[in-house]
């Protein structure tokens, strides 16, 4: 997966890649219209942190875009944050 990333998606995985060689805790946040290959860079990176042994966890916003990830989760449902429908409060 690593060749077939283009120049700006190489970038954005050295970058992230090299914070978890140092072990230096970072927040990413990969932004880009429908199209732009970012669930290729997400699963390229997965797919190297996972052969390493290490931990990564797959945690998005929307289910679609769990959907799209191995093993990828919602943040709610991960955390099991409890969504509130405030049309039942008070």
């Amino acid at each position: 997966m690593f060749t077939g990333l283009n120049s700006e998606q190489l970038v954005v995985y050295k970058t992230i890649m090299g914070a978890i060689s140092a072990n230096i805790y970072s927040l990413f946040f990969i932004y880009g219209h429908g199209g732009t290959e970012k669930t290729y860079i997400y699963k390229t990176i997965l797919a190297t942190v996972r052969a390493e042994e290490k931990i990564a966890l797959a945690i998005v916003s929307s289910s679609i875009a769990a959907l799209l990830l191995p093993d990828g989760r919602t943040i709610h449902l991960r955390f099991y944050i409890p969504i509130v429908n405030k049309k039942n409060i008070g």
